[in-house]
């Protein structure tokens, strides 16, 4: 396995690991966006990303003043900025259906393709909370492995925190539960009659083990 690569001081700096993050990210189309953003947003601050897509963190100025002559030069912060800026909107345009690529056509930076998006998707799909919750609800394993099962989970979850409304760790644990197969039954049943629910965490685990004991026996 080989060993990441060392932090560069260079406060532009790309991490090696946003490609691999971002070929994780659900794939924008017209009825997903706040899916998408809480995506793209959570990999863009992984990574120390996110001032490039927030309006509120001013660009780098394209000039800068010569201590020395006194005269207006290229400012290399700048620079750097624009080549960091031009590597993420290459990533995220991967993101994005070919459809919605239609509507950012002519849009140079990050952020610009950011604040389109959220101009025009935030408020229409702010209002689908409730679809959302029952989403969550109607959430199933089928045959998904259970750190894919648990993914989506998360991503619902934190999409309805990023609106303000939030689910507690038990009632994504009773959205999982209700989402396992009728080979869970039993022991679905024994985690609703202790005392105190798992956590997700604990829980993925006792799903696992159950899997290896009873589902797939050596």
């Amino acid at each position: 396995m080989a060993s990441p690569s060392p932090k560069s001081t260079d406060p532009y700096a790309i991490d090696c690991n946003l490609t691999d993050m971002i070929n994780m990210c659900e794939l924008l189309d017209e009825t997903n966006y706040l899916l998408w953003r809480c995506d793209v947003d959570l990999v863009l601050g992984s990574q120390g990303l996110r001032h490039y897509v927030d309006t509120k963190v001013p660009i780098p100025p394209t000039e800068t003043l010569d201590p020395i002559t006194n005269n207006l030069i290229p400012n290399s912060e700048y620079e750097e900025w624009v080549k960091t800026d031009q590597y993420i909107l290459t990533e995220m345009r991967r993101t994005i259906t070919e459809p919605m690529l239609n509507q950012i056509n002519g849009l140079k930076t990050s952020r610009e393709v950011w604040t389109h998006f959220e101009k025009s998707y935030f408020d229409e799909h702010s209002v689908k909370i409730p679809e959302l919750r029952q989403r969550l609800l109607t959430l199933r394993k089928g045959d998904l492995a259970v750190p894919m099962y648990f993914a989506q989970i998360f991503k619902i979850r934190n999409v309805l925190w990023f609106l303000g409304h939030s689910v507690s760790e038990d009632d994504s644990v009773r959205c999982a539960l209700g989402g396992l197969g009728h080979e869970y039954d039993g022991f679905v049943q024994g985690i609703l009659a202790q005392p105190a629910l798992p956590g997700m965490n604990q829980l993925g685990r006792l799903i696992a083990e159950h899997d290896i004991l009873f589902l797939n026996p050596m």
